[in-house]
């Protein structure tokens, strides 16, 4: 939904959005696990999962723009968004293969579960903007421009996920066992189904304060200049209670941000632009990437680490854009990255086998190039209505190095 209103000098625009998307999943996976299926056929055995995903998005937004001056502009913008994730009644089911075709329920810790999850995510937004524009005299889009202004965001993470860890009930099943029937009423009422029950649950709030100050200046018509900085603090805190309550604390990242950005463009004639940019960032590591919870998937089991740590990123990248005409373009760029501590997912060594997050190196380098082409193969009138035919097409070269330094392997090179 859009909404706009205008009274002389002032704007208000609303915008807001809803999605909804919910997938469901049965699946058997018949297969050898000789710590799983242990003391069966050639240890085999028979894994049942029946799992729902239930995910919503809500996006309010709120835009304002007020004439202060011939020359100058104030914009406010505030958004809040709310997001939320379930898999309601996550079931897994482990099955040991006796003989060609009885099975026996998997006995042991994990092997018969009920999982019940649920994330809640709040996200509030707000920026204040000051603009002057120089050149009074020009009057079209091509102005130099001061702009002043404010970027903050709060961010505010509920997880939650409540375990039934079933005792194996007796007797021999084949392989079409109706699970409503053995986890049935009856056999409740009947003392056969006992369980322990566990909460795991992490909570997260990120604070982001920004103010930056951005000066686009034109040299010549042809040739722009854009320089400006930002200072941002950034307060993360994660507090989590997981894995049966044998894993609990605090983990924050507390850091002041300071990020300058550079670029100049030039508009060689009406069919060729270039354009050369550089700029530092910041990577900031997401909340369940620092949670010690252990997510278990159906191949692998993820858990986030406590000791991980943010990225900066220090930015260079040369364009050049060809209009082959209004509609067609062709595009060759070139970038290179300097990243200190990068982030990435890696498995975890030991016999519990699991995908972890680390800080795998103290500096990786990242070089390449990329090709678009946008090209019109076809265009005709039919019917009175224009008709194209187009492709499109894209490529990239990426060339990395780095040192990976994960604890206990031993240092190696990679490029």
């Amino acid at each position: 939904m859009n909404l706009s209103l205008k009274l002389n000098k002032y704007r208000f625009d609303y915008n807001g959005m809803i999605i909804h998307n919910n997938n469901q999943y049965y699946s058997k996976f018949y297969g050898v696990d000789n710590d799983k299926f242990q003391g069966g056929i050639d240890d085999k055995g028979l894994m049942i999962r029946q799992q729902n995903n239930d995910n919503l998005l809500i996006v309010n937004q709120l835009l304002t723009q007020f004439q202060l001056g011939k020359n100058t502009n104030f914009n406010a913008g505030l958004s809040y968004n709310i997001t939320s994730g379930k898999e309601p009644d996550r079931k897994v089911n482990n099955l040991t293969q006796r003989t060609e075709t009885d099975f026996v329920f998997t006995g042991g810790d994990g092997r018969q579960t009920r999982t019940f999850l649920n994330l809640d995510e709040t996200d509030l937004n707000t920026k204040l903007e000051i603009s002057h524009r120089l050149n009074s005299k020009d009057t079209d889009d091509k102005s130099s421009v001061l702009k002043l202004g404010y970027n903050g965001r709060q961010v505010d993470d509920k997880f939650s996920a409540t375990l039934y860890n079933f005792r194996a009930i007796s007797g021999l099943y084949d392989e079409n066992v109706n699970l409503d029937i053995v986890y049935g009423k009856q056999n409740f009422i009947d003392g056969k189904l006992t369980f322990d029950t566990n909460r795991d649950q992490y909570s997260a709030q990120k604070n982001i304060h920004s103010g930056y100050a951005d000066l686009t200046y034109l040299i010549t018509p042809k040739l722009t200049v854009n320089m400006g900085a930002s200072i941002d603090y950034v307060n993360l805190a994660v507090q989590y209670n997981v894995n049966e309550g044998g894993t609990t604390g605090k983990s924050t990242i507390k850091n002041t941000f300071v990020l300058p950005n550079a670029s100049l463009k030039w508009d060689a004639s009406e069919k060729n632009s270039f354009r050369l940019a550089s700029s530092k960032t910041y990577t900031l590591p997401q909340a369940k990437e620092i949670s010690p919870y252990i997510y278990i998937d159906v191949n692998f089991n993820s858990q986030g680490n406590k000791d991980l740590k943010y990225s900066e990123n220090y930015n260079l990248d040369a364009k050049w854009d060809f209009y082959i005409s209004k509609s067609e373009l062709f595009t060759l760029t070139g970038f290179y990255k300097h990243i200190q501590n990068p982030i990435a997912r890696v498995e975890e060594g030991g016999s519990g086998g699991y995908l972890t997050y680390k800080n795998i190196s103290n500096v990786a380098k990242v070089l390449g190039a990329e090709i678009e082409v946008r090209k019109n193969i076809l265009e005709t009138e039919l019917h009175h209505y224009d008709t194209k035919l187009a492709l499109g097409f894209n490529a990239s070269y990426i060339y990395s190095k780095l040192t990976l330094d994960v604890l206990n392997t031993p240092k190696k090179k990679h490029n």
